[in-house]
């Protein structure tokens, strides 16, 4: 899987790794966004990042007149579509009403995946973009997007439309033990797993008594799907062994569960599960109501600089006096006596 890296324009980069690493399509309206599978617009039969994943190396099997679509918040421009699979495809366009406009065709164009399908003339004001397998055959789509002047669009998360949409779920050992809630297993983002350890179980209890007659689950790993009534007593356990655990389309139970208070999905492994998303459906309607939010990504804050303190001024260092050297005084000069003359003797004369 090619990391995500924040988008400029809407150009086709094609990356190429002799590391494995699959080539991606970038700056679509599509990109990483989930498809709803049907056979057109508002028929719902599951969903699918598989085929805006930005990795060429996974690949969704259309049925013959199936369809992936996409609903825009508002209506859009597409200029172009860019499509891998292995054989032609038709590329559908309706507005808010769900009425069809003129239809593409990938014939005669790239279906490679390595350039960009120009349209002949723009189709404006679409609210709801398709992609439909126009043969009696399977077809094998690996990657597919579209573009316009304003793409890239942003992310919106679609839920399942059943009875655990954005709900929170308890996290234990049992149906009863609480380690942990979260509701990463059913909030419509098939990107963001949470990690089950061995033998751990996802619950959730019901306000009152359901009947449960389908799941669907996107997980690295088999899982189990266990059933409770209002006494805590465990019912019959369905499990997704052989079936899909990609999320792109329910599993329907062999016979229906009555009666259901708490559901859980069960990892029955030594092994650690991660799992995606997680949902369980009833009869009235088996599809329940999807909900779509758009992920507006959640800015880093931009740090606060703390202010430089403004440093305290050295004080300038007092001078010390050079201290005057002391002056010897100059002796005073004593004056020497005068000698007081010795009178000269006359000799006396005998």
């Amino acid at each position: 899987m090619i990391l995500k890296r924040k988008k400029q324009a809407s150009v086709a980069v094609v990356v190429s790794c002799l590391c494995g690493i699959a080539y991606a399509f970038t700056g679509g309206y599509l990109e990483l966004n989930d498809l709803t599978l049907g056979s057109g617009p508002g028929s719902v039969t599951g969903q699918t990042s598989l085929l805006t994943d930005d990795d060429l190396s996974t690949s969704l099997t259309l049925p013959p007149y199936g369809m992936a679509y996409y609903r825009f918040n508002q209506g859009v421009q597409i200029d172009s579509f860019q499509i891998k699979a292995t054989a032609n495809v038709y590329v559908k366009y309706y507005d808010a009403n769900n009425n069809a406009m003129a239809d593409s065709s990938s014939t005669g164009g790239d279906i490679t995946g390595a350039s960009k399908i120009n349209l002949v003339y723009s189709r404006s004001g679409v609210y709801t973009v398709a992609l439909y397998n126009n043969s009696s055959q399977p077809l094998t789509v690996y990657e597919f997007d579209v573009f316009g002047p304003n793409s890239p669009n942003p992310r919106v998360n679609c839920d399942w439309g059943g009875y655990l949409a954005r709900k929170n779920m308890s996290i234990g050992y049992t149906n009863y033990s609480v380690l942990d809630s979260t509701p990463l297993l059913t909030d419509g983002d098939k990107k963001q797993p949470y990690q089950f350890a061995p033998y751990m179980m996802g619950y959730y209890t019901f306000v009152s008594p359901v009947t449960i007659n389908a799941f669907q689950v996107k997980s690295s790993a088999d899982i189990y799907v266990k059933y409770y009534d209002a006494a805590g007593n465990a019912m019959a356990d369905s499990s997704s062994i052989g079936g899909d655990i990609s999320g792109t389309s329910r599993q329907v139970l062999g016979r229906a569960r009555n009666g259901v208070s708490t559901v859980a999905v069960y990892n029955n492994s030594s092994s650690p599960n991660s799992i995606y998303e997680f949902e369980v459906f009833g009869p009235s309607p088996v599809g329940g109501v999807q909900t779509c939010t758009q992920v507006t990504p959640v800015p880093t804050a931009t740090p606060v600089p703390t202010a430089t303190p403004i440093p305290t001024a050295t004080p300038a260092p007092t001078a010390t006096p050079t201290p005057l050297p002391t002056v010897t005084p100059t002796p005073t000069e004593i004056p020497m006596a005068t000698p007081t003359p010795v009178p000269t003797v006359t000799p006396t004369r005998k």
